[in-house]
């Protein structure tokens, strides 16, 4: 599965990321389930994310459908343009991302 969007490098970023702050990962799979994915708990998320991590290949592709088409696929044109511009730098920031400072 190839895509323009890094997912791959997202994804070694997230984990060594989430090694040093072991809440990181809940709380945003908590704010994706609660924004963009109603049906899919932030557990899910957690679990499925846990999976992949581990090597599990089903879990991994699956992950990244999801994400691409749930989460990435969701963010609004103009979402870079809201007043909370500067939070999400910060979280952006945060995880090591820098996308926002990309935008």
């Amino acid at each position: 599965m190839t895509n323009d969007f890094g997912i791959e490098d997202v994804l070694t970023e997230i984990v060594s990321k989430a090694e040093v702050n072991p809440n990181l990962l809940p709380d945003m799979f908590e704010d994706i389930h609660q924004k963009l994915t109603p049906d899919f708990s932030g557990e899910s998320w957690m679990t499925l994310f846990d999976k992949m991590v581990e090597g599990d290949t089903a879990s991994k592709e699956m992950f990244i459908s999801l994400f691409m088409t749930k989460v990435v696929a969701n963010i609004p044109p103009d979402f870079w343009d809201k007043e909370t511009l500067k939070d999400v730098e910060e979280y952006f920031s945060e995880i090591g991302w820098g996308y926002a400072n990309d935008v």
